[in-house]
């Protein structure tokens, strides 16, 4: 996926959600040196149960506006493993409920501790309350927050910003 700044929405889509394809890997990665990915839409994935997203491209600066990704990240995945050097920044992270009409609690593993860059990961307060994560930052400043259903937070060496939801957390 290289540069899309305007509010532009990706769609993938596995088998069925009754048999979800086991994982797909998106690689975040701008054609052009040390440029990030901005992306302000929605990034819609569905019917796969893991997904590996590496984030890559811009290793020289750290600052706050440089980072792969903005948008909000929806499907119904039950991991996500997060990778690479660049920064990257969910503006809502919006997985279903498992169940053939989203009505079954899940819970979700997000894993960044392979990421060098930095995480901030927000999942959205008004997202369902069925579906609890277990999110894990990196080795560095990470911003962590989580919903209503409750969850766990992990961060790493850095100094991480965790912030509880309504849940039991």
């Amino acid at each position: 996926v290289d540069d899309m700044a305007t509010a532009s929405s990706l769609s993938f889509q596995g088998s069925t959600r009754a048999a979800p394809a086991a994982s797909l890997t998106l690689v975040l990665d701008n054609d052009t040196a040390s440029a990030d990915v901005d992306f302000a839409g929605t990034l819609d994935i569905q019917n796969v149960a893991t997904l590996n997203l590496v984030s890559n491209g811009v290793t020289a600066t750290a600052t706050s506006d440089v980072n792969n990704f903005a948008g909000a990240l929806t499907g119904d995945f039950t991991k996500i493993t997060i990778t690479g050097d660049t920064r990257i920044d969910f503006d809502a992270l919006t997985i279903d409920a498992a169940g053939a009409d989203a009505d079954v609690a899940r819970t979700v593993t997000v894993n960044a501790s392979g990421l060098t860059g930095l995480a901030d990961i927000d999942v959205t307060v008004g997202a369902s309350t069925l579906v609890s994560y277990e999110i894990t930052g990196s080795a560095n400043d990470d911003a962590l927050v989580l919903n209503a259903a409750g969850g766990a937070l992990t961060g790493g060496a850095g100094n991480d910003a965790l912030t509880g939801g309504a849940g039991d957390d």
